[in-house]
């Protein structure tokens, strides 16, 4: 197996799938636009924000393929890794990178999972737009 064959499949932790699961029965996440790649960026999201890649323990589950990620996806999970390891080395190891962006998915759909079960049902895209604004006017970019 080549090293890109390893890392085409990136992991979950088995008890997260139910996690995934039932954020795809809230409002937000549900449709067809809404795919598992989206949720798994967006944990991904909250792992960093957290700070909180945490490595995956077995047993592990696929979860998506590499090549559902957007062109322009690809360059946030090397930026993550690039920040996670500060060494320019990991623009040459997709495996790694892929890693990474698991430990953070890992460690940000817990938080994820948590802030949606604490708001009522149709509410949390409200709470994420609100997130999102204060952080953009943290940074100074206005959307």
């Amino acid at each position: 197996m080549s090293d890109y064959e390893a890392a085409s499949r990136l992991y979950i932790e088995q008890s997260d799938k139910e996690l995934y699961d039932s954020l795809k029965q809230e409002q937000l996440f549900s449709g067809e636009k809404v795919q598992n790649k989206d949720l798994f960026l967006l944990a991904i999201a909250y792992g960093f924000e957290f700070g909180k890649p945490t490595p995956l323990k077995n047993p592990k589950a696929g979860y998506i393929f590499e090549h559902y990620f957007k062109s322009d996806d690809i360059p946030l999970l090397y930026a993550l890794a690039y920040f996670h390891t500060n060494d320019v080395q990991i623009f040459g190891d997709n495996n790694q990178v892929m890693r990474i962006a698991e430990e953070y998915a890992n460690g940000g759909i817990k938080i994820l999972s948590e802030e949606v079960k604490s708001s009522q049902y149709g509410e949390y895209s409200k709470i994420l737009e609100q997130k999102i604004n204060k952080k953009a006017d943290s940074i100074n970019i206005y959307i």
